[in-house]
């Protein structure tokens, strides 16, 4: 499944821009907790799963990508999730500025070394 790399609000939608340049939107009425949450409880959010999903820290509100997907749009991602990376046609996935990768660099979690057992 394609990560999410940036995280949009706009007028009564959430948008999910993903890695591979697709974008997945859902109106604010599927998701109350998000309706109803002021504009920086929405912008405080990291990136989980590696891109699977978004986390938004204020709220205790978990949305993933499959969650704004009907059957059909999730059969079809997952069909493209399972084929190898040198059998997906990209060419017409549009270039990301760099600009967008910034959130998803910084929404990574960050682990500790592991300590050594003496």
């Amino acid at each position: 499944m394609a990560s999410i790399v940036d995280v949009v609000f706009e007028h009564a939608a959430l948008r999910f821009v993903l890695a591979d340049g697709r974008e997945v939107s859902a109106p604010l009425e599927w998701l109350p907790a998000l309706r109803d949450a002021t504009e920086a409880q929405r912008y405080n959010w990291r990136l989980i799963g590696r891109g699977i999903g978004v986390h938004w820290l204020d709220l205790d509100e978990d949305v993933s990508v499959s969650t704004l997907l009907d059957a059909e749009q999730k059969a079809r991602l997952d069909a493209v999730a399972a084929m190898p990376d040198e059998q997906i046609d990209y060419s017409d996935a549009p270039a990301l500025p760099d600009a967008v990768w910034v959130k998803a660099a910084t929404g990574l979690p960050q682990t500790k070394p592991k300590r050594k057992k003496t």
